[in-house]
């Protein structure tokens, strides 16, 4: 949103010290947030007639009440508010890209691979509608991966029903739920050609790399072959001056 919207300030505004303050906020937040089931999470016996023991949250105190607050709490914080969020600053960015492109909507003529004209619209005005493409459906793959969690959670206030009724369903939900941050890259390959060009350049660079480590380790065989006839020849002719130094007799000796 900032790059897009503010491109001019998104320097400063995303400085290291923003975003480290940014950081900093979010790791207290995160603990605050799951310091309720790190504190209560108790483990529990099932119905009578079935012999299986879970994990569950239990409040000390009003189990019930407590149990919907904080749940309807993560369902505001961490649902809907991020959910209105996408919308809103994603609708922005899609008005935002098609404001004042005028110029991008003119259709130009090419020739295709027979001589035909042909009319398409300009690489710009494509990749902004790849870009507004991929915001909707990040949007929508959140709202599916997140929504069964809750729909859930609404059906268990106001059915009761034990856990072991439904612990396959909350199996299938949580699993649903991490299939948003494993879809994020798939959607950006997708819908954005740099993303597509990125491990490219990465094996590029790994290629590179390696050159350079084979290169480096080449030199220094090389200056290794090199030091070695000098260091033979250095022992070669400190041996001859020994044996001729021993033939030669001392003072010591004459007197």
């Amino acid at each position: 949103y900032i790059g897009i919207i503010h491109p001019i300030r998104a320097h400063i505004l995303c400085n290291r010290r923003r975003i480290g303050l940014v950081v900093g906020l979010v790791w207290p937040v995160s603990i605050l947030a799951g310091s309720p089931t790190f504190l209560f999470n108790r483990v529990q016996r099932g119905h009578p007639e079935v012999s299986v023991q879970y994990c569950m949250l239990s409040f000390p105190v009003d189990h019930d009440f407590y149990y919907l607050l904080f749940k309807f709490a993560e369902f505001g914080l961490f649902y809907v508010g991020p959910l209105v969020v996408q919308v809103v600053l994603y609708a922005i960015v899609s008005r935002q890209l098609f404001m004042g492109s005028e110029k991008l909507h003119r259709r130009l003529t090419v020739l295709d691979e027979n001589g035909l004209a042909k009319e398409r619209s300009s690489e710009a005005l494509q990749a902004r509608k790849g870009v507004v493409k991929m915001l909707i459906m990040s949007v929508i793959v959140y709202f599916i991966s997140y929504s069964p969690q809750h729909v859930l959670l609404v059906y268990q206030t106001f059915r009761t029903a034990h856990f072991h009724d439904t612990w396959t369903v909350h199996v299938l939900v949580m699993i649903v739920a991490y299939v948003n941050s494993a879809a994020n890259p798939i959607l950006y390959s997708i819908f954005s050609q740099n993303f597509r060009q990125v491990p490219l350049s990465v094996k590029a660079e790994a290629k590179n790399f390696q050159t350079a480590l084979c290169a480096w380790r080449l030199k220094i065989r090389r200056r290794k072959k090199k030091q070695e006839p000098r260091r033979q020849s250095t022992f070669s002719t400190s041996s001859r001056f020994g044996r001729l130094a021993s033939l030669v007799p001392s003072a010591n000796t004459d007197l």
